[in-house]
């Protein structure tokens, strides 16, 4: 019985070594790109900016409540900048980038509705300029970087103001470059080691113009706030990739 038992033992093992023989060689898993966000990139966006104005309007010691302060408006934006992985997965970036268009508002201050007259004030931004640094993290393969930003920025501005209240009737405008600074976040995935899909937001805060019409009426602009979301691509100028090792 133990011969019996001993010689089916010997021949499942033999059957069993066999089998791992024929069985394919096992390989490893490819490597998991890792993409490097160091280099230069530019790149372009649409940008839509959404804002209001703080305004005060005067007429020598009267000063009238204003019924609306907004504006909008559509913008193209180049960009370009700098990144640095220095601590995987942190990556810090300095961007410049202008933005090209046009935003326009209209603001109304009235007196009486009997009296129906009116001061009214035309506000426009016809190019945004913003430069500063970028600080987040790459995740999921380094493909996806989400970052906070901030620094500073240059507008030109145009006011043209008209007043139709009495003992203040006339006109007049004015236009120039303010400085002010912005805060702001966004994220941006590499489709390839070249080429990325970006999305984001910024808050512009810079002073206004102040004017005083022909009548007498003045037009005082202590803030403008933009608020500008923008989506666009950005090219890479990096050697591409680089592989985890395992």
């Amino acid at each position: 019985m133990r011969k019996l038992v001993g010689v089916i033992a010997s021949l499942l093992l033999a059957a069993s070594v066999d089998g791992a023989a024929d069985m394919p060689a096992f390989k490893a898993a490819p490597p998991m790109p890792m993409y490097d966000w160091n280099g230069f990139y530019a790149g372009a966006s649409f940008a839509y900016h959404s804002g209001r104005t703080d305004d005060v309007f005067t007429n020598r010691a009267f000063v009238y409540p204003i019924t609306r302060d907004t504006f909008h408006g559509s913008f193209g934006s180049i960009k370009a900048g700098y990144c640095r992985m220095a601590a995987s997965p942190v990556v810090l970036c300095g961007e410049a980038g202008i933005n090209l268009g046009r935003a326009r508002g209209t603001s109304y201050a009235f007196t009486t509705s009997v009296q129906n007259t009116y001061i009214r004030t035309t506000q426009t931004i016809d190019w945004l300029f913003t430069a500063g640094p970028k600080l987040g993290l790459a995740i999921d393969a380094n493909q996806l970087f989400i970052y906070a930003s901030g620094g500073g920025a240059v507008a030109h501005l145009g006011v043209d103001s008209t007043s139709t209240v009495v003992g203040a009737i006339g006109s007049g405008s004015a236009s120039g470059t303010k400085g002010g600074w912005f805060v702001g976040a966004g994220m941006e995935r590499l489709l390839t080691s070249y080429v990325g899909v970006k999305f984001d937001y910024k808050r512009v805060e810079f002073g206004g113009l102040d004017h005083t019409l022909t009548g007498g009426a003045v037009v005082s602009t202590s803030r403008i706030v933009d608020n500008v979301f923008s989506a666009g691509f950005n090219f890479h100028f990096n050697s591409g990739p680089v592989y985890a090792q395992y």
